[in-house]
């Protein structure tokens, strides 16, 4: 499963702020846009899981027969690594060669999940913007340009509750795309907005990491 941060960012925060002030005719759409988001989370955390049990059975099995004190402690490091987050992707210095191979899988099965959520992520957009382009009235213009303006994160994030909910940002270190919905208020969370498409996302008083506004 992803690390806690981004499980709470893409599973509690997923769900639009703005659903309830949506106009009838563009709601629905809406809800189904976020509902096809939605499994593509599932999937993409099902894909992860797979690959990342694999990767620590191979570190378990290693483990048991690793002897050499430096070995031992970058298996340990993997194994933690692997449970709370990423391994970044180069391997320790002291791990078995064994491990070599199965970190490579493990590595590749990430970034081919995350890459195929993106794919998806952009199509289920693009029909978004393309059912919404074929409302005809008038008066939904306004709410219209500001769905597309959330949707392609046009403009500084000036307002944490009004601006960010709606967007989708990639993280620099793990590649995750992060899509924000209206429960942003958390004690623990602390948001910093450098520029117009930069974040940074500090919790739990000692962890940060940084996101670009993903297109």
């Amino acid at each position: 499963m992803k690390s806690s941060l981004t499980l709470f960012l893409l599973l509690a925060l997923s769900f639009p702020a703005f659903a309830a002030d949506l106009d009838p005719a563009i709601a629905p759409l809406a809800a189904t846009r976020q509902t096809e988001k939605d499994k593509l989370v599932e999937q993409n955390t099902a894909a992860i899981k797979f690959a990342r049990d694999a990767y620590l059975v191979a570190l378990d099995l290693e483990a048991k027969s690793a002897t050499d004190s430096t070995a031992v402690s970058a298996i340990n490091d993997e194994k933690k690594m692997a449970t709370d987050g990423f391994p970044g992707p180069n391997p320790p210095g002291g791990l078995p060669r064994k491990l070599q191979s199965p970190r490579r899988t493990f590595v590749k099965a990430v970034e081919k999940a995350d890459d195929d959520m993106e794919k998806e992520v952009r199509k289920i957009n693009a029909d978004y913007l393309a059912a919404l382009a074929k409302l005809s009235d008038p008066k939904l213009a306004g709410p219209i340009a500001e769905e597309r303006r959330r949707l392609q994160g046009q403009g500084p994030v000036r307002d944490m509750q009004k601006d960010l909910p709606g967007t989708t940002w990639k993280s620099i270190n793990r590649g995750d795309l992060l899509t924000f919905g209206e429960h942003l208020a958390n004690k623990s969370i602390h948001f910093e907005t450098p520029n117009a498409t930069t974040l940074v996302i500090h919790w739990d008083g000692c962890y940060s990491d940084t996101l670009t506004l993903d297109p």
